[in-house]
């Protein structure tokens, strides 16, 4: 657990260095009217986020410090304590936003698309079901004080749904836009500049929700396999690589 918060805490130091860039790159936006809004918009938006990655590594340090100070002796540890239950749910509330925005990208992309309403429907259902286990799972562990079988497999159906979430929109993304630019290639009828373009966006996608659908596997992976120690190593860091992607 003490590598979970010490690799947790380097990706939150280079969360919050993104975040300090994004942040001044947007304030230089707000001063030109038509950008204002979007740049209010998106400046909330990574303020939250991070204010959400922020106290959920202080609520994970202090239960550390209960883990193997305060109630070390204590059977199965202190999970059903607040600030165990607190971190909980601001990982879940930042979860839902970063999985929320996805769908906002990918509702953009498919935009003008006769099978939006479809394309849509199935991260939209995935995420709502994701809400309803997880605040689920929440409300039995602080009743029952532990992690009886029913927990554990709510939660591990929790931490499977958001990498297939992940995965379903940049296949989503990347194929409207590799169509996209196929049809762009027939229209110009050569290689130009203008569809190399769209393979840099593509890129950038894959780029962005790949180590987020890794980490979110690994997570599933340890969990199932009942490896806590090697399953906090990637739960406690989780939520700044949310934040990072």
């Amino acid at each position: 657990m003490f590598s979970g918060s010490l690799l947790a805490a380097i990706c939150y130091g280079i969360a919050l260095a993104l975040y300090y860039m994004c942040a001044r790159a947007l304030r230089r936006q707000l001063v030109i009217p038509e950008e204002r809004k979007s740049a209010l918009i998106a400046l909330g938006y990574i303020t939250f986020a991070m204010i959400c990655a922020t106290v959920f590594l202080c609520f994970m340090h202090y239960l550390t410090q209960l883990n193997f100070v305060l109630q070390r002796g204590y059977l199965g540890g202190p999970g059903y304590r607040a600030p165990n239950v607190a971190a909980l749910i601001f990982w879940d509330v930042l979860d839902w936003l970063t999985l929320g925005v996805q769908i906002w990208r990918l509702s953009v992309v498919w935009s003008r698309s006769r099978w939006r309403s479809y394309v849509l429907a199935i991260p939209v259902v995935l995420l709502l079901g994701c809400i309803a286990i997880q605040s689920t799972a929440i409300a039995s562990q602080t009743r029952t004080g532990y992690v009886s079988q029913t927990i554990y497999v709510l939660n591990l159906c929790f931490f499977a749904i958001p990498p297939i979430i992940t995965f379903l929109i940049t296949t989503f993304i990347t194929f409207r836009i590799a169509r996209a630019r196929r049809q762009l290639i027939r229209l110009l009828n050569h290689e130009s500049e203008i569809p190399k373009q769209y393979l840099s966006v593509i890129a950038m996608f894959i780029e962005s929700y790949a180590l987020d659908a890794i980490w979110g596997s690994a997570l599933v992976l340890t969990y199932a396999s009942c490896s806590n120690l090697v399953f906090m190593v990637f739960f406690q860091p989780s939520a700044h690589i949310k934040v990072r992607s």
